[in-house]
C-alpha cells in the first residue's frame, strides 16, 4: 500500500504539529479538518514567535527572514539586507542554533526548514 504523505509536507516533522494533528484525529476530526486546524494554529504560533524574535531588531532582519523563507545564499543575504558580516553571522547562528528553524543545504543555501515557519515568514 502506498500512503499519501502530502500532509507531512504541509505540517513538517516537528513533533508538536504531528502530535496535535493526532490529537485532533483522536477527538473526532476528519483528516482534512485536523490538518486545516493544525495548519492554521501552527502558522499563527510561528508568526507570533517570529514577531517576538523581531522585537527590537532592525527591519533588515525582517527582510532576511522573508528571504530565508524562499532560500538564500550568504552573499544574497549580505547584499539585499546590507547587514554587516558580523551581524548576519550572529543572526544565522541564532536562527540555526537557538531557534532551530534555519538549515544550510549542501550547496550553501540557507532556508527555513519547517514549512509552517516558512509560510509565516513569507507573510511577515
Amino acid at each position: 500500500m502506498i500512503m499519501n504523505l502530502a500532509w507531512l509536507w504541509k505540517l513538517g516533522t516537528l513533533p508538536g504539529w504531528l502530535n496535535l494533528h493526532g490529537l485532533r484525529r483522536c477527538l473526532g476530526d476528519s483528516h482534512d479538518e485536523a490538518l486545516s486546524s493544525v495548519f492554521s494554529m501552527g502558522i499563527r504560533d510561528a508568526r507570533r514567535e517570529l514577531e517576538n524574535f523581531l522585537v527590537g531588531r532592525t527591519p533588515k532582519v525582517r527582510t532576511a527572514l522573508k528571504m530565508l523563507s524562499y532560500g538564500a545564499t550568504w552573499g544574497e543575504l549580505l547584499r539585499k539586507t546590507a547587514m554587516s558580516k558580523e551581524t548576519l553571522s550572529r543572526l544565522l547562528d541564532a536562527l540555526m542554533n537557538e531557534l532551530f528553524i534555519v538549515a544550510k543545504d549542501e550547496v550553501g543555501v540557507y532556508r527555513i526548514s519547517d514549512p509552517l515557519y516558512r509560510y509565516a515568514a513569507e507573510r511577515l
